[in-house]
């Protein structure tokens, strides 16, 4: 399935919380687009760099995109920053800037937004339809607010050709449409996920092996990676004799997003909610299983509980935990550092609505940057084409962009772990469940406590949820 045929099936509402702040200001004037800044015609853009410069400028216009970090090679780059670690693709970046300028006599910055300052400015310069910035750099969980309240502009209004890279190969720019919406209105730099952005399902090997048990990795490989194969592991390496050991442990955030991935699951993946569905039953009960029936999990904390952070699984004392592998380079642990056990990782199990030889129909959520051209913003066709050169500093050349060198390093010796991630990363989804920060009446968020813990079962936590979840999706379209 295509990439973007997965994203409209299964992107869905996005919410928007809190990110961005004014810190800088578009030059011209919105409803005087040309005010001061007139273009030498309003010709369409062409295949080639001299054919985009029918879109120049005659007076010089500053662009801005607003991030909530800092970023060189805009217009105020001088020179190459000293600590630059490839020589030759700084090089292309800043050749690309000075190319840009001239092209569309436009001098681009970045303009780093904090998330302190995000809801004055989306609450003010929004509505008002004067935007802070020409392009809002956007975190997955604040997606919805500008795209369901009419503040975003459909990406067809400045894409206008049906050729366009971003309806055909997608090499630059990936659009990531929104439940619900007749129209595209956010788009993401291709490509969406990237390997080092996959949790993948984490698991000590020598600790398997001196329980006797299969490497996870050939279950996988033979399509005989179910949840039963793994509560069979799980049972064969916990034990509460001596120095106690555990089948599992990790936060329950990224815990529950992948178990629900596995199972073809969610909980509000669309304006209905699905934490009533029989797919999501399956998986909290699953959970219930691993926590208080066959006790295969360390047990569940409330007050600091232990999250995927916190590198719990570095003690040596867990069979399976929650695997990215920047996260085990900071505990010492990687396959790249000094480990006293062997650390390798494999897609999470199938649960039992999915065909384990053919696998879910997603296995990683869509998180990162997104972007959006905000109402109110002059010219959104010439911003668009200025970003997308921008953004295409490598001139085709993939290997430029995607080079994950170090990203492999990590992985060590265990390179089908790193194949599985790369895999991976071709079949994301977003369930904004956890992007809908919701709380009951008692102002307690959702989470898993609950039912991990042992205070509430499933089927309890399903019925206290579920009109909650409803409320909050209906507020994100009204």
């Amino acid at each position: 399935m295509k990439l973007r045929k997965i994203l409209a099936l299964s992107l869905v509402v996005l919410i928007f919380a809190t990110i961005l702040a004014a810190c800088g200001g578009n030059s011209a004037t919105p409803g005087n687009p040309n005010d001061n800044n007139t273009q030498t015609n309003n010709a369409p853009v062409g295949d080639t760099p001299d054919e985009s410069s029918a879109l120049r400028y005659a007076n010089t216009r500053d662009i801005y995109l607003g991030q909530w970090w800092e970023s060189d090679y805009d217009s105020s780059t001088a020179e190459m920053p000293e600590d630059e670690g490839n020589p030759l693709t700084g090089q292309m970046r800043l050749d690309n800037m000075r190319a840009i300028e001239e092209r569309y006599n436009i001098r681009f910055h970045y303009v780093n937004m904090t998330f302190d300052g995000a809801k004055e400015s989306l609450n003010t310069s929004l509505k008002a339809g004067t935007p802070d910035v020409d392009i809002y750099t956007l975190d997955t969980q604040f997606m919805i607010a500008p795209v369901t309240s009419g503040y975003a502009i459909p990406i067809s209004s400045y894409v206008t050709d049906p050729n366009d890279d971003m309806y055909t190969g997608q090499q630059v720019f990936t659009p990531v449409p929104v439940a619900g919406m007749a129209e595209d209105y956010v788009f993401g730099v291709t490509p969406l996920i990237n390997p080092n952005a996959v949790y993948m399902l984490g698991f000590n090997k020598t600790m398997l092996e001196q329980a006797g048990q299969p490497n996870p990795q050939d279950l996988y490989d033979a399509g005989e990676w179910t949840w039963d194969a793994w509560m069979n592991i799980m049972k064969a390496t916990t034990t509460t004799t001596g120095t106690p050991t555990y089948g599992w442990s990790g936060g329950h955030v990224r815990f529950l997003e992948n178990m629900l991935l596995s199972n073809n699951a969610s909980i509000a993946l669309q304006e209905t909610e699905t934490l009533t569905s029989p797919e999501t039953a399956e998986v909290f009960n699953f959970i219930d299983d691993m926590y208080n029936i066959s006790r295969v999990a360390k047990p569940w904390s409330d007050e600091g509980g232990i999250f995927w952070e916190n590198g719990d699984w570095s003690n040596n004392d867990l069979a399976f935990f929650i695997f990215i592998p920047w996260l085990a380079q900071n505990y010492g642990v990687s396959q790249s550092e000094e480990c006293p056990y062997e650390i390798c990782s494999v897609p999470w199990p199938s649960g039992p609505s999915v065909d384990p030889a053919t696998g879910p129909n997603a296995t990683v959520n869509v998180n990162g940057n997104l972007y959006m051209i905000p109402v109110g913003t002059p010219d959104p066709e010439i911003v668009y084409k200025v970003y997308y050169d921008f953004v295409n500093w490598w001139a085709g050349d993939t290997t430029l962009r995607d080079d994950w060198t170090w990203m492999e390093d990590l992985f060590g010796a265990d390179e089908r772990g790193w194949e599985y991630a790369k895999y991976c990363c071709t079949k994301p989804q977003y369930d904004m469940w956890n992007d809908l920060q919701m709380v009951d009446e008692n102002n307690n968020g959702f989470y898993l406590g609950g039912i991990m813990n042992g205070s509430e079962t499933p089927a309890q936590f399903a019925e206290k949820w579920k009109n909650i979840v409803q409320d909050y999706l209906n507020r994100a379209f009204a």
